[in-house]
């Protein structure tokens, strides 16, 4: 929880998208969203997105 948060408020995004985020991460896991902006996070984050 505490990753998610940092990543909300460091990239000015929701806590909710940054979950996923920090999830996806930890996991060493791909990304899957139709989310534009939490993509832009998610690759900030070195994770591997795939945009739908």
């Amino acid at each position: 929880m505490a990753e998610a948060l940092s990543i909300a408020l460091s990239l000015d995004t929701p806590v909710y998208d940054a979950l996923f985020i920090a999830k996806a991460r930890s996991d060493h896991a791909t990304l899957v969203t139709a989310d534009r902006h939490q993509a832009l996070c998610a690759k900030k984050c070195g994770v591997t997105v795939i945009l739908v």
